[in-house]
């Protein structure tokens, strides 16, 4: 079958295509080649031309010192007569036949205000120094030192002159008068026939101040006018400013020129001398014109063979172009390019096969790989959730944590968990990276807090723990941002670690907002990261607490503090939850989500026991006969194992003798207050007016006395006393502490209502009975089971 002939086919694109290229190259390579040359020759005149304007500036220079020098001389001779005798100082100043010469409009003697004492010049002045020379004078004065002036045109001359002026002086150090003379800067055989000349090939100069004032000109009209200048960024306008040096300017005939300036040294002048670029780069032009002949052979000749070369490649590469347009419709394996011959093309067509080989064999690895990786993110993910989802589905009401993902795992995490009553505890993280690698940070910090958090392990230990794991488990560089908060409703205190999570806020029912800022470092950056610091906050009923991670900031950006500040005005705790949450999904919609946002919400409850600590007891102890069919003793050594840390085992072991869960948790609050007492106050003997300067001192004054105190146990035993059907009664509970007791009868005559004593009285509120010993450092008390 013949093929339909392509209007631009192959054939031709590959002429198109070497033909541009070689014209192009030939083109550019003579273009390159003018350009270099024209460049160069510009350099060197641009070279010689600021060398010979230097040095006629450097031989006015020259003349105008030496001149100076002289009159300086001079002057410190001149008599303190010619002052008073105008006769004298004519005769005396015509006897200086030595610098008359050296000036060639005259010297004079002129006083201090200008007046013209005496003149020897061929053009007198008429008895005072002309206006525009005053304020020179003045300087001259004013300084008590010699000096030039400004250029300016004197009449009757063909080129600038200058004046110079040596002040003398009297004894007392005043100024007397000023000899000055007046020289033209240029000599003018020298100056003037230059500045006309328009030969060939050959420069002309001009001069002008920093005024803009032309001094010297072709054109003996322009002397004394105003510069034309061709443009805002005139070369001239630059060299008003500071610069030296050549460059190319338009001039006032609308002709282009390369000129070079230099200043003067001496005086207010700046010398200037230009060429015609047209006339300077002359053979330049010639050399170009020669150019354009040889490219345009040059160009013919590679047409012609690349019409040659194209017409040879075209048959071959239309095949393969054909059978490739048709491989995407063949199923893998088959995707195979045929090829006649034994050139390139038929080489390009067997590494093309090559090629679609391994791409097939390549994207069946990508497919698996992807659906195993797909499988291990969602496996991860899932466990991740598992984790973390019991905690937040028994959040009490007032509680709100909640974490908003994306499509894949980005490392955040936020979980609850709630320990003895009145306890709760909270974990917001952030893991650096994302997918497995978050994965893996994510689920051993959830891990950690979880099995911490339920025995009540302080925040520096829970921190310190997940720290030291995740630098066994992680590669150096990764780390988890994370925020542990623990809240005693029976104490008022909210507890708080942030370590690299943005700044937590405590928002007051009464009072300014709180910020709880980052003072240690992400888990998992050092293997020592110091001591922890914990923030310890004294709360009341109605206070919020808020956390989130960097997600929540990229979402929100700047309205984060109006929230905030919305959040501080006591707004009811559902509508505060739905206008964060609706505020994220404003965010959600106006910046597409690229990172995990978890936030947390608290409202502190009522610091009042909750309902567990307040059995009823109107119903009274159990008036049946009781037998004892549980009993254990402990000997606590508190410097070895914390009492938060052997509770939540101990409960269980008493628990699974039948305890009813709501005695094991009253038994929990009891236990946890009688034995804390026994260290804190048996033990330890620690004041609890230290509380009075707040928790952290309180702590620290703890963990001190821990440190020193002598290993004497804290002796405990737990009994349970059941019916005739075995159906526990009650739980009698004994505690002695090592201490030398206290005067627990004295204690019971004060006010009950005090700030002191408050564990104590809920010791006895929960009690059938309570009672000491006479020495007051072991306690007894009987709890109720139904």
């Amino acid at each position: 079958m013949t093929m339909r002939s392509r209007p631009f086919g192959i054939q031709r694109k590959i002429f198109v295509a070497f033909g541009l290229f070689f014209s192009l190259a030939v083109a550019g390579g003579g273009w390159a080649v003018a350009q270099y040359a024209s460049r160069l020759s510009r350099s060197q005149i641009e070279e010689r031309q600021f060398h010979e304007v230097t040095l006629l500036a450097r031989s006015v220079d020259d003349k105008l010192r030496s001149h100076l020098r002289s009159l300086e001389a001079v002057a410190r001779d001149v008599p303190s007569r010619v002052l008073r005798d105008s006769r004298f100082a004519n005769i005396w100043l015509k006897d200086r036949r030595g610098i008359q010469a050296s000036f060639d409009h005259g010297i004079f003697l002129l006083g201090p205000d200008g007046r013209v004492l005496a003149e020897a010049a061929p053009d007198p002045m008429g008895g005072r120094l002309p206006g525009h020379l005053q304020p020179f004078l003045e300087a001259v004065v004013a300084r008590r030192q010699a000096g030039v002036s400004e250029a300016y045109a004197p009449e009757g001359s063909r080129g600038p002159a200058v004046m110079l002026a040596a002040p003398f002086l009297g004894r007392d150090g005043r100024v007397l008068g000023v000899l000055a003379g007046s020289a033209d800067l240029f000599q003018e055989e020298v100056l003037l026939e230059n500045a006309r000349r328009r030969q060939p090939g050959s420069s002309y100069l001009q001069m002008f101040d920093s005024r803009g004032r032309v001094l010297i000109h072709p054109d003996p009209a322009r002397i004394m006018k105003p510069l034309e200048r061709s443009g805002s960024q005139d070369l001239f306008d630059r060299a008003i400013k500071g610069f030296e040096g050549s460059g190319e300017r338009i001039n006032a005939a609308g002709r282009q020129t390369i000129s070079s300036l230099k200043r003067l040294q001496t005086t207010d002048g700046i010398l200037v001398a230009s060429l015609s670029i047209s006339e300077a780069l002359a053979p330049i032009e010639r050399l170009r014109a020669y150019l354009k002949v040889a490219v345009a052979g040059v160009v013919a000749l590679s047409l012609f063979l690349t019409w040659l070369i194209s017409h040879r490649l075209a048959d071959n590469l239309e095949d393969v172009t054909r059978q490739i347009r048709t491989l995407g419709d063949l199923p893998s394996g088959s995707r195979i390019i045929r090829i006649k011959g034994e050139d390139e093309v038929s080489d390009l067509a067997r590494s093309f096969n090559d090629m679609i080989g391994r791409l097939e064999a390549h994207e069946a690895r990508l497919t698996l790989a992807k659906a195993e990786t797909d499988e291990e993110l969602g496996i991860t993910k899932h466990v991740l959730n598992r984790l973390v989802e019991p905690g937040l589905r028994h959040l009490p009401p007032g509680f709100h944590m909640e974490t908003l993902q994306t499509q894949r795992i980005n490392g955040d995490a936020c979980t609850y968990h709630q320990g003895l009553p009145g306890i709760h505890s909270g974990l917001i993280c952030d893991a650096t990276g994302h997918g497995l690698t978050a994965g893996v940070s994510t689920l051993p910090t959830v891990q950690t807090f979880l099995s911490m958090a339920g025995r009540d392990i302080p925040l520096e230990t829970i921190y310190l723990e997940i720290n030291a794991k995740l630098r066994q488990m992680l590669p150096s560089g990764r780390f988890v941002c994370l925020l542990l908060v623990r809240l005693d409703v029976r104490h008022g205190s909210l507890s708080v670690l942030n370590a690299g999570l943005p700044d937590a806020s405590l928002l007051p029912a009464h009072g300014p907002a709180r910020k709880l800022k980052s003072h240690n470092l992400p888990a998992g950056v050092l293997d020592a990261p110091g001591i922890p610091m914990v923030e310890h906050i004294a709360v009341s009923e109605g206070d919020r607490f808020f956390a989130f991670t960097d997600g929540l900031q990229d979402l929100l950006g700047d309205r984060i503090d109006a929230l905030l500040a919305r959040e501080a005005a006591g707004a009811p705790f559902s509508a505060s939850r739905r206008s964060i949450q609706e505020a994220l999904a404003q965010g959600s919609w106006d910046h597409e989500q690229q990172d995990d946002v978890s936030w947390a919400l608290w409202e502190i409850p009522s610091l009042a026991p909750p309902e567990i600590m307040a059995p009823a007891r109107a119903a009274g102890r159990f008036s049946g006969p009781l037998h004892t069919t549980f009993s254990v003793e402990l000997a606590l050594h508190p410097r070895q194992h914390s009492i938060p840390s052997v509770l939540p085992d101990l409960l269980r072991l008493v628990g699974s003798q039948g305890l009813p869960a709501e005695a094991a948790q009253t038994l929990a609050v009891a236990l946890s207050e009688a034995l804390g007492n026994a260290v804190d106050h048996g033990l330890l003997r620690l004041d609890t007016r230290l509380k009075e300067e707040g928790f952290m001192a309180y702590d620290a004054a703890r963990k001190a006395g821990l440190e020193a105190a002598p290993a004497h146990p804290i002796h405990l035993r737990i009994a349970l006393h059941s019916d005739a059907q075995n159906r526990i009664r009650e739980v009698a509970v004994d505690v002695e502490d090592p201490g030398p007791g206290f005067d627990w009868r004295a204690r019971q005559n004060r006010d009950a209502h005090g700030q002191r004593g408050r564990g104590l009285r809920m010791l006895q509120s929960l009690s059938l009975d309570l009672g000491f010993n006479e020495a007051g450092n072991a306690i007894h008390f009987t709890l109720p089971c139904g």
